[in-house]
């Protein structure tokens, strides 16, 4: 499974964006998304409609562990189709991350009750307690 990285950073007064394609897991990430002395994480990671295939929860969350910080907010969106299947990753990203759903139906979104939004945050990180509050 792959994944498209956006690396945004401003260079004198010109923001830039680059994409980057990383194939879920161990593998090593490219030397362009490395930042901060080469500690990848990003403040915000968006994953949408990732939870189809079961096979790629194992590399998924592998390589949420290596790109995410004390900082960092991952914010999941999907449509519940397989509960069991969507269930069972949920409950292993909570062996190192705090979970939040939001509550669609406080912004009017009735005709989407099978989408769900949901926020992880590393135990323990500032992410985490934003989601706890």
């Amino acid at each position: 499974t792959t994944t498209t990285t956006t690396t945004t950073t401003t260079d004198t007064d010109a923001p830039f964006i680059k994409f980057e394609h990383y194939w879920w897991g161990p593998n090593p990430l490219p030397a362009t998304i490395k930042t901060n002395n080469d500690n990848p994480h990003f403040d915000i990671i968006v994953a949408s409609d990732d939870l189809y295939d079961d096979k790629a929860f194992p590399p998924l969350l592998q390589t949420l562990e290596l790109i995410t910080g004390d900082r960092t907010l991952v914010i999941f969106t999907y449509k519940r189709r397989m509960n069991d299947r969507e269930i069972s990753f949920f409950e292993q990203l909570e062996g190192k991350f705090v979970l939040g759903v939001v509550d669609l139906n406080a912004f009017g979104c009735e005709p989407y009750t099978e989408t769900y939004i949901i926020l992880a945050g590393i135990k323990g990180g500032e992410a985490a307690k934003m989601i706890e509050e």
